[in-house]
Parts: structure tokens; sequence; C-alpha cells
């Protein structure tokens, strides 16, 4: 069907057949989804409007120019439903116009679809249908934390079968499901006509432009809210349409000398749940705005002692109440009086005798705002203070400055100042150059910049130099910030003054130099000293031991035993030697050791050969315990054995007479554990975190035993450099058990490794 224009209008004759050609065109339009708009019918509408023009009917020519207008943007494709909605509504705009005495017949079709209007309800029940298990899991969880109840849908079809008893107070769905279900919209909007209150429907969508936020929109949301998905939001947003969160009434003054009027406003307000203050003289509406905090004021226009323009003038001086919505009242019909009413600072102008349910609409809308405008002005106080007191701490910590993409400097705070020695209008404009010391090589400089003009942040330790020409150290960091298109534009440097610090790191670097160099000294010390106290040591002992050996000439009694005790002195002043080279050494870093694997048990064994003697004289008897005779370690023979004996002869020399010594060796995991327990008296708990130290004695030491104080402290640094610990456990009374680990030495052809 191809749609044909009548003749132009030239009179009241040919109105009727014009309107009817083109309500004939839209019928078609409702019936083909694809029909294109014809230009056909766009100069149709065009001639109704100028004759009209030419007839004087304004509001005839308004509504025709209008329909001209839409059919003209929207003629180049197929119209969407929303489109259709749209013209038939200017159609019956324009049958009205034509037709007063005849109105529209037709249900007039909504501009906009509605929302769920914000209210009171014990319902907790929330729908979710959202494409991501992990975003509704996540919304479960947080939900339910929350107080609510979520069901999780398959599909828009389970929201046909909800009942009375358990449809849900909101439903969260993704726009791109309603997308790609052409039923999504029919049954949103269904599930909101069977329901009272309706439900809220939340949209998340990850795109968020005009296309998306206009079908969310067209789907009567009542919140679009972009994904990734702030929870805390979310559930704010459901507490504040369900007035689950309590909030205080919103609040109206009304300044009118009309008493008859301002009952009438008070009973009308109070009826939707809005507070009412009334003044008749506009005078006191100042003192009451202050005690009362109106969220929208209602002012007359004509009132004796001040008009509503001044009253109007007059309140905006407050700044307090800069954002309190204004609305005038009147009669009065002049323009010039509606535009100076805006000018003033008013927020509209309604109309005397204005509709009692459109005021209502008003105030509750503007209230409504100004609450929202009034918390959001409220939190963006406190974050600016919040920032205020971090850039205050930043300030008085920190070095901070801005800067272009050529090094210029836009801005210093007072400590960068303090530090490099400038006032603030001698850095600002200049170039970060001039702070610039020669410490660092070019190269330093080119990698920096490197960094940072590619858009990653820099972090270092940079040398500058002051205004005195002196420098001074910072561990900066900088950062760029990105135009839109993601470019550089500036770059934020935040440093922190470490000029003490590497001064100390200068000066422990040189006190390190200073103690290796004495350490070294004293190795070499020790080294000779040990070389010259051998040689007449070994002369003594060896003269000592000719003597008691005479045959020709024993010595006497008394002369033995002095024998002997120069004998025992020498002995332990060699070991004293000895130890001390070793544990310097070790200090030293010098002590060499040869990792190799060792079977443990043949050591102990020879350990407890040498020590034979010493434990017979004392009738101490000394068993071995093992798991395995083949236990194998992976450290230097000559070490382990130093340690063995060190630890035995310390339980022969410490334990009773006839005492018992055992010496075990238990496997546990990629170790092995050797012990020497004996029978001793035991050590005082107070004294065991001391026997490792140099020079460390037990301070109850009965029997006077000889000894250096060396030997534990020797052990310990010598089987931790073997990877290895030691240890002991020990009760007054009960013995003491001294231990070390040393790690397995683990390969195909050991029993361990296999």
């Amino acid at each position: 069907m191809r749609y044909v224009h009548p003749t132009a209008p030239q009179s009241n004759d040919d109105i009727d057949l014009c309107f009817s050609a083109i309500q004939a065109f839209i019928g078609i339009l409702n019936q083909r989804h694809e029909q294109p708009i014809a230009d056909d019918v766009i100069a149709q509408t065009l001639s109704l409007a100028e004759f009209a023009l030419g007839q004087n009917w304004a509001g005839v020519h308004e509504k025709a120019r209008s329909m001209v207008s839409f059919l003209q943007a929207t003629k180049d494709a197929p119209l969407d439903e929303q489109d259709r909605l749209q013209l038939n509504l200017l159609l019956d705009n324009l049958k009205v116009a034509l037709y007063p005495e005849h109105p529209s017949e037709k249900r007039t079709p909504a501009l906009v679809t509605g929302i769920a209007e914000t209210a009171k309800s014990d319902n907790n029940r929330v729908a979710l249908l959202i494409e991501s298990r992990a975003v509704t899991a996540l919304l479960e969880e947080a939900l339910t934390r929350c107080g609510f109840l979520p069901k999780k849908l398959a599909s828009t079809q389970d929201l046909v079968q909800v009942q009375a008893h358990d449809y849900p107070t909101a439903v969260i769905i993704d726009l791109s499901l309603c997308q790609r279900d052409s039923d999504a919209q029919t049954i949103l909007m269904d599930l909101r006509e069977r329901f009272q209150p309706p439900p809220h429907l939340l949209c998340l969508a990850s795109a968020d432009d005009v296309n998306a936020r206009l079908q969310a929109v067209r789907m009567g949301a009542t919140r679009f809210i972009k994904k990734p998905v702030d929870t805390e939001q979310l559930i704010a947003i459901l507490k504040g349409v369900t007035v689950q969160t309590p909030t205080a009434a919103f609040r109206v003054l009304f300044v009118d000398d009309d008493k008859l009027m301002t009952l009438l406003y008070t009973s009308a307000m109070q009826n939707v749940g809005i507070d009412v203050r009334v003044t008749n003289d506009p005078m006191d509406a100042p003192a009451i705005v202050a005690d009362f905090a109106p969220d929208v004021i209602v002012i007359d226009l004509y009132m004796p002692g001040c008009n509503g323009l001044e009253l109007v003038a007059l309140l905006r001086q407050d700044e307090l109440i800069a954002d309190t919505p204004v609305l005038l009242l009147s009669s009065e019909t002049n323009i010039k009086l509606h535009m100076a009413a805006l000018d003033l600072g008013a927020d509209d102008f309604l109309t005397k005798p204005v509709d009692i349910r459109i005021l209502q609409a008003a105030v509750f809308a503007r209230a409504k705002r100004a609450r929202m405008l009034k918390r959001s002005r409220k939190e963006y106080r406190m974050v600016a203070e919040h920032l205020e007191r971090i850039e205050l701490a930043i300030d008085r910590h920190s070095i901070v400055s801005i800067g272009d993409v050529q090094g210029n400097i836009l801005y210093v705070n007072q400590r960068f100042c303090d530090i490099s020695g400038y006032e603030a209008t001698e850095l600002l404009g200049g170039n970060h150059r001039m702070i610039k010391s020669s410490i660092h090589p070019p190269e330093f400089y080119a990698e920096l910049w490197q960094t940072i003009s590619s858009g990653e942040t820099w972090h270092g330790e940079v040398c500058n130099r002051r205004k005195d020409g002196s420098h001074y150290w910072v561990d900066a960091t900088i950062a760029p910030q990105f135009d839109e298109n993601g470019l550089p534009v500036r770059y934020v440097s935040v440093r922190t003054d470490i000029t003490q610090l590497k001064e100390l790191q200068a000066q422990l670097m040189v006190a390190k130099a200073e103690a290796e160099a004495a350490s070294q000294a004293k190795t070499v010390f020790l080294a000779h000293m040990s070389h010259e106290l051998k040689t007449p040591l070994n002369s003594i002992l060896g003269f000592s031991q000719l003597l008691q050996s005479d045959v020709l000439q024993p010595p006497t009694e008394d002369q033995a035993e002095m024998l002997g005790a120069i004998e025992r002195g020498g002995r332990h002043l060699l070991e004293l030697i000895s130890d001390l080279v070793d544990l310097a050494k070790i200090e030293t870093g010098h002590m060499g050791l040869e990792m190799e694997d060792v079977m443990i048990l043949p050591l102990i064994q020879e350990s407890i050969s040498l020590l034979k003697p010493l434990s017979q004289r004392r009738g101490i008897a000394i068993t071995i315990e093992k798991e395995n005779e083949k236990s194998h370690v992976f450290a230097d023979r000559i070490r382990v054995k130093q340690v063995l004996l060190n630890l035995i002869s310390n339980a022969i020399k410490y334990n009773c007479e006839r005492g018992v010594i055992t010496i075990g060796i238990i496997g546990r995991g990629e170790k092995y554990h050797i012990f020497v327990r004996d029978t001793g008296p035991g050590i005082n708990s107070v004294d065991q975190s001391a026997l490792f130290l140099p020079f460390s004695r037990l301070r109850q030491n009965p029997k006077k035993v000889e000894g250096s104080g060396i030997g534990l402290s020797l052990s310990k640094s010598l089987i931790e450099r073997m990877g290895g610990q030691i240890g002991v456990m020990s009760k007054l009374g009960e013995g003491s058990e001294f231990w070390f680990d040393l790690p397995k030495f683990l390969n195909q052809n050991s029993p361990e490794g296999a």
C-alpha cells in the first residue's frame, strides 16, 4: 500500500481530508514496523502547519511543526516501539488542537516509562538475573549480609511465574540479557503492573553510554549501575528506594499572607508525609528558615511589607540556603515577572490556582533533589577535608612538586622551598634542572625521563643541589598524570629528604671498613701470636714430658706432681690459643670448610676413643644409640669431630662421678639429629641462653672445672656455617642434653638417597 497525499489544504473544508491522510499513514506505520517514513506525509503535515499559521491557529501550527520535526528526524530508518508511541502522541495532540470539542478517545501513551517510586517496604526479596556467576555470588553474599533475601533467576521467564506472596522488591538485571531477550521489557513492565508497590529495576551494564542509559530509561529502571559493581553503592540504593534506611521527613515552608490558602497547603503536604511550617508574615521567614531548615520554600508573589521577589533576593543572600529550592506562587501571567523571579534565584514559578497534586509533586521532587544535593555536598566536604589532612601530612613530611612534560615547575610546596633554599617565586616557571646536581651521569636522567614519559612511575634516590650550592639527597617517586588520550601532561614528584641517612650510611661504611681492617689486623696478630706462643709452649711440654719419663733420675713425688701441673696447664693454653684463632677466622670469614660426605658414626667412635682416658678416670660409661650405622652428613669432617670432642669432653667434665653419657643419632627429614646426653647436675634455665656466647661460663661451678668459655661458642659458629643448628635441653637435677643437626648427604648411591 502506497500513501498518496491529497491536495494541500486551501480552506477549512480541506482540513479533515488532510488530517485523515496523515492519520492513515501513521496507521500504516503501526501495522508495518519496517515501513519507513515517506516524504509525502512530511510535506502534507508541513502544508497543514503553514495553513494553520495563516489562520492564526497557534496551537495547531505548533503541534504540526512538532510532528514535522519528528518525522524529518526519523525518516531514514524504521521506527522502534518507543518512536511509534511518540508519533501517536503527537498525532493525538494535533487532533485535540484541530478538534477541541472532540477530545481524543485513545489513552495518551506515556512519554517516559514509569519507574517504581521510593516507598517504605518490608519486602526484602531481591531477584538476580546476571550473566556472571562470580558477580551473582558476590551480590548474593553482600545482599544476604545486609538483610536481603536474594534469589538467582535462570531467565526473565521466571518472573512470569512470580506470585503475590514471593514477588521481589527489586530486580537486578544485566542490560545485555535484556538486549538479547525480546520479551524482557514486556515481562518487566507487566511485573510492575501486577504488584504494589511495584518492584524496582536496577540495570547493570559494562558500557556507560547514552544508548545503554536510554534503554534502561525506556525499561523503567530505577537506577543504571555501571560495572564493575560497587556492592556498597548498590545496597545503599536498595535501602534508599525501599526506605529501609531511616530518613527524616521532607520539610517545606509556606510564606503566604492568605491564611485560608496556607491551611489548604498544610493539609495537602501533611497528607503525603511532609512536615510543614507556615508564616503569613514574610518578615518572619528568615528566622523560621534558620530554625526549621526547610528542604523547599514556597513563597507567594504579592504580600504586604515584602513581596515575593524581594524575599527571594533577601533569602539568597544567605549562603547556608543557597541550595534550598524556592518556588513562587502567583496568578500573575506576566512573563517578565517570571523571568525576574528566576533571575533572582527562584527555581520555579507556579501559576495560581495551582492543582494540589502538582504542588505536592513539585515540592516532593524538589525536596528529594535538594536532599541529594546536600548529601553530595556534605560528602564532598568530608572528602575535601580528608584530602586537606592528607595534604597537610604530606607537606610536613615530603617535598612535593608538579612539572610539565618539559620539566618546567608548575607547583611546589613549602617543604620544597625549605629544603632547596629557593623561594616559591624563584621556582615556579623555572625548570627542574635548576636543582640538578653533577653527581649522577647523563644516563641516569635519560633513564628517568624515558620511564615517566612512557607513562610509568619512576622511583629512586636522587642527589639535588640547593641554592647555596650544597647537595641534599632525596628518595623520590615521580608519577605521570594523563590527558583524555592517555598521554602524560604533568609529572607529580613526591620526595623524602634522606640526606642524614646518606651521611650516616657513609659513616657506617667508613666504620665498617675500619672494623674490617681492625678485625684483619686482629686475625694477623692472633696468627702470629699463635705461632710465637705455640713454639715455646711445645718446648715446655716436651721438656716436662722428658723430665717425667727420665729413667736415670726419676722425679720425686712432688716433682712429678708439679711436672704434671705444667703439662696440663700447657695443653690447656694450647687449646685456648687454637680456639681463639679459629673463632677469629670465623668472625672475619677466613675459616675455610671442606664440605664432603661424612659418615657420622666413625667420627663419634674416634672422639670417644680419644677421650676414653678422661672418662675412665672418672668412671663414666659412654654408650651410643643409632638408627642407622651408615648415617651420612654433608659437612667438614675435621670441624664435626672438633664439635663432638668439645661436647663429649664437656659431658665428661660436668658429669657426676660414675655417671653415664649417651650419644645418639636420629634421622629427621633431610637432617640428622646428633645428641650428647649426660647425667650431671643440669643447667639453670637462666644460664642456658648465654651458654653459646664467647667466654661464657656457668655462674655456679662448684667443681671449678677448667675451661675458657670458647668451646661452645666456637661449636655453634662451626655448625651454623655447615648449614646446621645447635642447642641444649637441661633441667636442674636431671642432667643435660647438647644436640646439633646437620644436613644429610644424599645421592643415588647412599642409602638415604634410595
